[in-house]
């Protein structure tokens, strides 16, 4: 069993969350919180609670591209791959702001870094993102969705 280690002590009362920087994406941590007050000069801790846990969302999918092929008919999505990602999602609309035609594609394998679309019209500009997810039991964390990448009609 690992130990654990001081993140950070709070001095304000009034604060309730922490926000704890620079972990590694898709990883699991455990914390754990327990109270002090200062009496006298004296500091009182209590019994730390149990431990809770949680995991990381993947880091951000880098290096995100479309290519157009068979008559503008098709988009190739590729990507580079994402550490410790079990997969990826890609939406794709006809609306830069993804509110109406929109589909996802749900890409299984943290190590396949493409997927073809198909039957597509030539005459319709099309708005593709993609992001990394990251599966462990019964919990999934999502990355952050890349740009949103234009494909030009023909």
């Amino acid at each position: 069993t690992k130990k654990y280690s001081a993140v950070k002590t709070i001095t304000n009362a009034a604060t309730t969350s922490y926000k704890v920087t620079g972990l590694k994406g898709a990883t699991q941590y455990k914390y754990r919180v327990k109270a002090y007050v200062t009496v006298d000069g004296k500091t009182y801790k209590s019994d730390p609670c149990t431990a809770v846990s949680t995991y990381t969302r993947p880091a951000s999918v880098k290096n995100a591209r479309l290519e157009r092929y068979h008559s503008h008919k098709r988009i190739r999505v590729r990507w580079n791959k994402v550490a410790r990602a079990t997969g990826y999602q890609v939406k794709i609309a006809t609306i830069k702001k993804m509110t109406k035609n929109v589909k996802t594609y749900t890409v299984k394998g943290g190590n396949v870094k493409k997927l073809k679309i198909k039957k597509l019209s030539a005459k319709k500009t099309y708005y593709v993102k993609v992001r990394a997810y990251f599966t462990a039991g019964k919990t999934t964390r999502y990355g952050v969705y890349t740009s949103v990448m234009k494909s030009k009609k023909k």
